[in-house]
């Protein structure tokens, strides 16, 4: 069996493991989930979202075994994030009493779930470096991806050695003792913080790079960027209903919504445009999505003014 066989079996049997977990995960949660409670359409969609992600990046590797944008892929779905959830979920809300004495997988969960969410984060940045080829632009823009590979390092290093360890989802609710952390878990902040100042030039230089390498790139390849960017355009578009959500109540359910799918897009248009020798005219498409866009969009801006216009003169009786 050669190299490349070997990898697409364990990327195949990885994807396997990680919706396997998610389905367990799922049914766990909602289990535990308080008496009446119903769940949400986010608490649905999302999981989807890193299985996904690992779904698309075992085709990349059984295909294109020596591109690395398939590993990258597989990332988010090796985060485990809602499976971590899950197991931290009834600890969270108190359904469940926190161990006497955790236990090393007990701790090992809580650390991961404090870092997990780079799995999540840092291959979209990766993947705009080296997109669609698996290699960066020059030697240097590789210096981007170390970088990024720096980040990770020093916030794990910063977990490991913290003197507690919290659930990184609710981080103000409990914290558990870390048997071989020595460093006050106040003084993390310090040390992270000028990593999560340069952190947002970082992602703006990574998308850079994604522009200058299609002013370089040839025709195939500036088809296969234009996928990319066209996943970017539609997530943003989707990302902005959260701004409206922290007011709104009924636009931040849209946002849940809107959130996962928009994500979603990222690993579909990869796979289109890594995978397929003749792509879609994505000129042609992304025309047509402007349509339904702006169409979408007074249909959207009509519905909430009528629910404001309506909600006014109620308010006005009360």
């Amino acid at each position: 069996m050669t190299k490349d066989k070997r990898n697409a079996i364990i990327a195949w049997v990885s994807f396997g493991l990680i919706a396997a977990s998610v389905i367990a995960a799922m049914v766990y949660y909602f289990s535990t989930s308080p008496a009446g409670e119903k769940p949400q359409l986010f608490e649905l969609l999302f999981p989807v979202v890193p299985v996904l992600f690992s779904f698309v990046g075992a085709l990349i590797i059984s295909h294109q075994p020596r591109n690395v944008i398939g590993l990258l892929m597989m990332l988010p779905g090796v985060a485990m994030t809602f499976v971590v959830d899950a197991y931290l979920k009834p600890y969270i809300i108190g359904e469940i009493p926190l161990p006497a004495v955790p236990s090393p997988f007990f701790l090992l969960i809580l650390w991961f779930s404090n870092w997990n969410w780079l799995l999540l984060v840092l291959p979209i940045m990766f993947i705009m470096i080296l997109f669609p080829t698996g290699r960066a632009i020059s030697p240097r823009w590789n210096r981007l991806t170390y970088f990024g590979a720096g980040i990770m390092i020093v916030f794990i290093l910063s977990i490991t050695i913290s003197d507690a360890l919290t659930p990184g989802s609710a981080p103000e609710v409990w914290q558990v003792s870390n048997p071989i952390g020595f460093l006050k878990i106040e003084w993390i902040d310090f040390i992270v913080a000028p990593f999560l100042i340069v952190f947002p030039v970082w992602i703006i230089l990574c998308a850079v790079s994604l522009f200058v390498r299609f002013r370089l790139a040839k025709a195939i390849e500036r088809e296969q960027i234009k996928w990319l960017f066209y996943a970017g355009a539609v997530f943003v578009v989707f990302y902005a209903p959260s701004f409206i959500g922290n007011t709104y109540s009924q636009a931040s359910n849209i946002w849940n919504l809107l959130l996962p799918l928009g994500m979603s897009t990222f690993p579909i248009a990869i796979a289109i445009a890594i995978l397929r020798y003749r792509l879609y005219d994505i000129d042609i498409i992304i025309r047509k999505t402007l349509q339904y866009a702006l169409l979408t969009g007074l249909l959207v801006l009509v519905y909430f003014g009528s629910v404001i216009l309506l909600q006014t003169p109620v308010s006005y009786t009360h």
